[in-house]
């Protein structure tokens, strides 16, 4: 078990232990002091005159899917609260600490304005009367997806249509290959659920990539589902092995294994990734994605990604230095963008790529640790997921930050 964690704006609880009923008191434990003092705060006029409404963020490892209900319905019983959202995963976050291969419950509470967010899920669409009141542009939307989904992409622009366009950003569930419960007011599998956030929730959102890029970026030129042909009108493999810095005499070996033998091992600890980029969504981050295999024969790369004429292309590894030294450049632009518009920071919810964390940096905790400092977040909640989503779009190897903000 874990301290928890309180500011002026949110408290934090979280716990490890194999039964969900002890894990979810212990958590409970360190919240429920600040939940006392500050349960005033519900449903009152605030200091600008707009009525407030509590929430609550629960995230918990595979160990506790099967007790999802329970585990919801003790919380809400608990404390009240009917409002809450999260999921399960593989792994769950909870200030610095990384909750891996362990039964662990983290949960976060605290109020926003009653009209600058909405709980949806499949079963939970927009409600008239919620639209009528409010008419505020939505700002943002917190997603939860489920991992089974074969359509993400399409589903999420079709969400974000249907909320004056606002950006999806959060994480696909990781754990099991069996149904993987999300929360959203009630306990529910399959397809996506979160939180509609609008102006007042005051919501900004950071994006770590962490890749380091090799060579230039170039144009994809023929491409066919996960195969790219042909890159800047020449063989794809042709290129690869340039940006790698590999002498010319090995690219056109018929040996699969020669070309791969050549290929230096010091520029590629993490493995070898491109990032593809759709020209149409502009100023967008590319999505990055792993190359599954080279065919020498005929100069072809396959990738773990759909390999579209016209889109952009650049080869990149990922080690821990060039992952933290970005995390750190995403925390600190993050940060400032606060603090120039006036804002205080409350909370963080993260959502970072299962690849990451402890099996990235070797130790659990750092990644956490580093966006709690250079962020200055005082509370933070979140998971590790099966991909990433922001601005719409599946990324990988990724961390996606939503800072919850109120003006001094």
């Amino acid at each position: 078990m874990k301290a928890g964690q309180t500011n002026p704006g949110f408290a934090l609880g979280h716990a490890t232990h194999y039964d969900w009923r002890m894990a979810s008191e212990l958590a409970l434990a360190q919240v429920e002091p600040w939940f006392k003092q500050h349960e005033h705060k519900a449903n009152l006029e605030s200091q600008t005159g707009k009525e407030r409404t509590w929430i609550g963020w629960i995230y918990f490892t595979t160990a506790f899917a099967s007790d999802a209900e329970a585990l919801l319905q003790h919380v809400i019983g608990r404390t009240g609260i009917r409002n809450w959202v999260g999921c399960c995963a593989e792994s769950v976050l909870a200030g610095a600490a990384e909750y891996l291969d362990e039964a662990a419950i983290a949960l976060m509470i605290g109020t926003l304005e009653s009209s600058s967010f909405e709980v949806f899920s499949g079963r939970r669409k927009s409600t008239k009367a919620m639209e009528a009141a409010n008419r505020q542009q939505a700002t943002a939307l917190l997603v939860h997806a489920d991992p089974q989904l074969s359509d993400l992409s399409e589903l999420l622009d079709e969400l974000s249509e249907r909320h004056e366009r606002a950006m999806c950003a959060g994480g696909i569930c990781s754990g099991l290959e069996g149904n993987l419960p999300q929360v959203a007011n009630e306990v529910l599998y399959g397809g996506l659920s979160g939180l509609v956030l609008r102006e007042d929730a005051g919501i900004r959102r950071g994006f770590s990539q962490g890749c380091r890029a090799i060579g230039s970026r170039h144009e994809i030129t023929r491409g066919e589902r996960h195969l790219v042909r042909r890159i800047d009108d020449r063989p794809a493999m042709d290129v690869l092995l340039q940006d790698l810095g590999i002498h010319h005499d090995l690219e056109h070996r018929s040996d699969g294994r020669s070309v791969i033998a050549a290929i230096p091992k010091d520029k590629l600890q993490g493995g070898l990734l491109v990032e593809i980029s759709d020209p149409e969504r502009v100023n967008q981050s590319g999505q990055v994605r792993n190359l599954l295999g080279i065919d020498p024969s005929n100069g072809t790369i396959a990738i773990a990604g759909q390999a579209k004429a016209g889109w952009s292309l650049r080869f990149c590894t990922r080690d821990p230095q060039a992952a933290r030294a970005d995390l750190i450049a995403s925390c600190t632009a993050l940060r400032e963008s606060i603090e120039e518009a006036g804002q205080t920071l409350l909370a963080v919810v993260y959502i970072s790529c299962l690849a990451r964390g402890q099996h990235l940096f070797s130790q659990a905790g750092l990644e956490a640790q580093w966006v709690q400092h250079y962020l200055q977040a005082p509370v933070l909640i979140g998971f590790q997921a099966n991909g990433e989503i922001h601005e719409n779009q599946l990324h990988a190897y990724s961390a996606v930050m939503l800072a919850i903000c109120d003006s001094n």
